[in-house]
């Protein structure tokens, strides 16, 4: 799975420590958080889906410019494009949260043109937000026309001025306000210069928050934000920090020098600046007034701007990280997984409220495929007991929704059924491929065979129509056309995808297409065979959706001759789509029977004439004869692999089989010997290269693999040159959860809660969210004893867990562990109770 971030540091001795001084906690209660859903059209390309806070700016993720062949148009917000002052469309897009936010990041074919304008339909789309432009059309009135400002790279919606001397002069959206009266220009520098720089075009009067400005960089520190010369934030302002503008602003990241110590009192300038704003304290000073020196408040890590007690029995009080306190009755609701961290988030709405879960069909994380979800335990099914893929219920408690992923290849009870199916219909391994749960006469082999559902009764109906409880359908609010692509028989092929109206399909060229005995014959549209000018069936498509549309490919067996004629039925429906023709048929009035024109290899549907030399002319297609060498052994072009992971890789070859039935297969294995062989194959028989892959298992990690393939005819065998590809390495699971989150750094705190991202990872919290504070182990206080425990979490295997005691926060003793598995228990030593002071920390590190 290619990842778009770097792997997390994972070395040996990797520790963070968490300081727990028995501290009371401040209670505050949160905002206000709504859902933001992005994904994308076709579906795929963005999935995300957060919690943001009302009334605060959120942005979009940047939507990749390109997906495979489509490119990015423009983003929805509930339906509406969004686009800068000049019309142009954002990415990201910023916006203003007031409520729950579907946006969606619309793609479209990069080739398309569907109004043949010269123009791309992503172009137009994203410039200019529709296609009734033209090429010769000027929307923002400059001396370049539209098809002008494509060649040159310009910006449709911006006028752009030519100067003397050929050198091209455009007014920048970045720079120019084209609406002072709703914009204005906000720009971030810093001094020194180069550690921040940006200028923004925001809504006036509407809170935006401003670049997260390095603690450190080089030889400086970071202390405080200026306008106009003047402190703008202040010492106890959590990065980054909130500007409403109603004018142009200018704010000053400002940095001072490290080492600088101007007034020789110890204490660094930059400390002084950044906390106090003045260098008038020394580390002999007690700004707070809470009896501690800076220099003690240093080393004990309290801050010299909160004023500190301790308290008799030694337990320091000190104002600690926020956690959530609800005042207003709130229930929290968690959506979480099994296995974990596939989903990890927590919400809270008042009671009563109608709750939506995430519809997850055809869902899949890495290896696993979603299977079912359970609301506190209890799994939510439909009325036939067949898994519900989301759901909606009203929040009475404190409620968690768990989504189940199952690997949809496992089969452990060896029955013939996947666990995965077993799972989501019964909910249990309990039946085999002779039960009939439902008792209407078909048993779970033939209910999968016919595509139908094992918990419901199906009723073949005069005429074979079957009945059953219908998939999940799209509902788009966008003008979206459905495209939907099956098989007959069902399940050699099986697609949706949602289009805008006016968007060119092409459906790829299915002739030769085997699957099992089976072999490609012609497709159908909304129930129209799809033919070429002859009448002959076509093996691809191109057309604009302008409905919703169903194509269906039709397989047959091509050894089949069900009307005994002699000609195969495969045939007779590729070129006429019925039996009626027979051996003797002449259908297009060539003078050759039908049986002539199958011993001719000639096609019964176009004229064919024998001129003088014996000559046959038919339509056909265009192949390239090589008059030396007519056969022989085959051709084996370039190997590939691709689709690379830790455990699996698809190998592929293109075959040129001469003209010659062939059959192929491939060797593997982790030395030049291979050891591994993939079942053969057979190949097209003609002069066309035909290609041929294998999806290897079970492969080892980190793994040189060798591999190579042997295609055989009639005149000898072909085995090409080996090649070889290298599996990716495994990760531990610190290194999966860091890339879930996106998270570099072990010892960083993403957000700003106070807990560095490995001891969320080892508490099981989420580093994305300031919320779950409640999941922080309690630190009791038993018999005058501190007691540290937790049960790590499920997929928590390569952590050392630790605790230590202190009486002084300066030398620090390790609490031996008295716990046994996954449950770590540490107990202050007893010797200790009633001293004047103690204090105890988690100690938190990554297995080697």
């Amino acid at each position: 799975m290619n990842r778009p971030h770097p792997p997390p540091a994972n070395r040996p001795g990797c520790w963070a420590v968490r300081t727990c001084l028995a501290a009371l906690l401040a209670g505050s209660a949160a905002a206000q958080t709504v859902q933001l859903r992005q994904t994308s059209v076709p579906v795929g390309i963005v999935n995300q889906t957060t919690s943001v806070t009302m009334n605060t700016v959120a942005t979009t993720v940047t939507a990749p410019e390109t997906s495979g062949s489509y490119t990015f148009c423009y983003w929805t917000l509930n339906a509406t494009r969004w686009a800068d002052p000049s019309g142009g469309a954002q990415n990201p897009a910023q916006f203003t949260v007031a409520g729950a936010v579907d946006a969606v990041a619309v793609y479209v074919p990069t080739a398309a043109d569907t109004d043949s304008d010269g123009l791309p339909d992503w172009w137009e789309y994203r410039y200019l937000g529709t296609l009734t432009w033209n090429g010769s059309d000027n929307p923002d009135g400059d001396a370049f026309i539209n098809s002008d400002e494509l060649a040159r790279g310009l910006y449709p919606g911006v006028p752009d001025l030519p100067d003397h001397g050929g050198v091209s002069r455009r007014r920048s959206i970045i720079s120019v306000i084209q609406d002072p009266v709703h914009y204005v220009l906000l720009t971030e520098l810093s001094d020194p210069a180069g550690v921040v720089l940006q200028t923004r075009i925001v809504p006036k009067g509407v809170p935006v928050a401003l670049t997260n400005p390095p603690e450190s960089i080089s030889s400086y520190n970071f202390t405080g934000w200026l306008f106009n010369g003047t402190r703008f934030d202040h010492p106890t302002d959590w990065q980054p920090i909130t500007v409403t503008p109603t004018t142009n602003m200018t704010l000053v990241a400002r940095y001072t020098p490290s080492t600088q110590d101007s007034d020789a009192d110890g204490l660094p300038d930059w400390k002084e600046l950044l906390w106090f704003e003045s260098l008038q304290y020394t580390n002999a000073s007690d700004p707070d007034g809470d009896g501690f020196t800076i220099a003690d408040e240093e080393t004990r890590g309290f801050t010299s701007l909160a004023a500190d007690e301790l308290a008799h029995g030694g337990i320091s009080r000190r104002r600690g990280s926020a956690i959530y306190v609800d005042t207003t009755g709130r229930l929290p609701f968690r959506l979480a997984s099994d296995p974990a961290t596939i989903l990890d988030s927590t919400t809270y709405q008042p009671a009563g409220s109608l709750v939506t879960v995430p519809d997850k069909t055809g869902n899949t994380y890495g290896s696993l495929q979603f299977c079912w979800w359970d609301l506190n335990g209890v799994r939510q099914q439909d009325a036939s007991g067949a898994a519900l893929s989301g759901f909606t219920f009203t929040l009475n408690t404190p409620s968690t929704a768990t989504a189940h992923y199952i690997d949809p290849n496992l089969d452990s009870d060896g029955d013939g059924i996947k666990d995965w199916y077993e799972w989501t219909y019964f909910g249990s391994l309990q039946y085999n491929v002779t039960s009939d749960p439902d008792g209407d006469g078909f048993s779970i082999a033939e209910e999968l065979a016919r595509g139908q559902a094992p918990q419901v009764a199906d009723v073949l109906a005069h005429g074979g129509i079957s009945r059953r409880r219908s998939a999940a359908i799209f509902a788009s609010t966008v003008g979206h056309l459905s495209l939907r692509i099956t098989s007959n028989p069902p399940s050699i092929l099986i697609d949706q995808q949602y289009l805008l109206p006016g968007t060119l399909v092409t459906v790829p060229d299915r002739t030769g297409n085997t699957y099992s005995n089976l072999q490609f014959s012609w497709w159908d549209r909304n129930g129209v065979r799809q033919v070429d000018a002859s009448g002959v069936a076509l093996g691809g498509l191109t057309f604009t959706i302008n409905t919703p549309t169903n194509l269906v490919a039709n397989y047959i067996d091509p050894g089949v001759d069900t009307d005994g004629d002699g000609i195969k039925d495969w045939h007779e429906w590729t070129y006429y789509g019925t039996l009626a023709n027979g051996p003797t048929s002449d259908t297009d009035g060539d003078g050759f029977t039908y049986a002539d024109e199958l011993a001719r290899n000639q096609s019964p549907r176009t004229v064919d004439t024998l001129v003088h030399g014996g000559i046959s002319r038919r339509r056909g297609m265009a192949v390239t004869v090589d008059p030396v060498v007519l056969a022989g052994p085959p051709e084996v072009g370039e190997l590939q692999a691709t689709d690379i992971s830790t455990t699996t890789a698809t190998i592929s070859a293109s075959i040129n089989a001469l003209s010659s039935a062939t059959t192929a297969n491939f060797e593997f294995g982790p030395t030049p010997a291979f050891g591994y062989s993939v079942a053969s194959v057979s190949i097209l028989n003609g002069f066309i290269a035909d290609s041929m892959a294998a999806d290897l298992m079970n492969l080892t990690p980190d793994t040189l693999y060798y591999y190579r393939v042997n295609a055989t005819n009639a005149s000898g065998t072909t085995t090409s040159p080996a090649a070889t590809f290298r599996t990716l390495p495994s990760r531990s699971n610190y290194d999966e959860w860091a890339l879930i989150y996106s998270i570099t750094d072990p010892h960083g705190d993403e957000d700003s809660d106070g807990v560095k991202n490995l001891v969320e990872y080892a508490f099981g919290m989420n580093p994305r969210t300031a919320s779950d504070l409640w999941k922080l182990p309690v630190i009791e206080l038993i018999g005058g004893r501190f007691r540290l425990s937790v049960t790590a979490p499920q997929d928590v295997n390569d952590v050392i867990y630790g605790a230590a005691w202190s009486p002084d926060c300066l030398t620090w003793t390790a609490i031996p562990e008295s716990g046994s598995g996954r449950f770590h228990e540490f107990l202050s030593p007893a010797n200790q109770v009633g001293a004047p002071r103690m204090f105890v920390r988690w100690v938190i590190q990554l297995a080697p």
